[in-house]
């Protein structure tokens, strides 16, 4: 789906998936890296904290990226920032509004890894 916004910033999209048991028996996870062209990012600016997912967790920075990109349990490095930050809740989705339009974009909230 195409966006009327412009895709100016590429962040680092990690997928991970479970991997084969090691030599302990230990679960491991594969990491898979994509860059993504995104609309942009901001930090939440309320009064009170932003709550989501199915952990209530406080986010730490919304993503404004295309539909269907990103999904639970990715992580996404973000150009300036040291951390790596972790997708929490799903993808907040606005394409079905009263007022018939869609933006193509929608917002991802993002909080520091656990």
């Amino acid at each position: 789906m195409s966006t009327p916004f412009p895709l100016r910033h590429e962040v680092t999209r990690i997928r991970r998936a479970p991997g084969p048991l090691d030599e302990l028996g230990n679960d491991t996870t594969i990491e898979s890296r994509t860059r993504v062209t995104v609309a942009g990012w901001a930090m939440p600016t309320t009064d009170e904290p932003k709550i989501a997912g199915h952990e209530r967790r406080t986010v730490t920075l919304e993503l404004y990226a295309p539909t269907s990109v990103f999904e639970v349990g990715d992580a996404v490095e973000i150009p300036g920032r040291d951390d790596v930050l972790e997708v929490i809740g799903e993808p907040e989705n606005y394409e079905s509004n009263p007022f018939g339009w869609k933006p193509g974009l929608e917002v991802v909230n993002l909080a520091g890894i656990q």
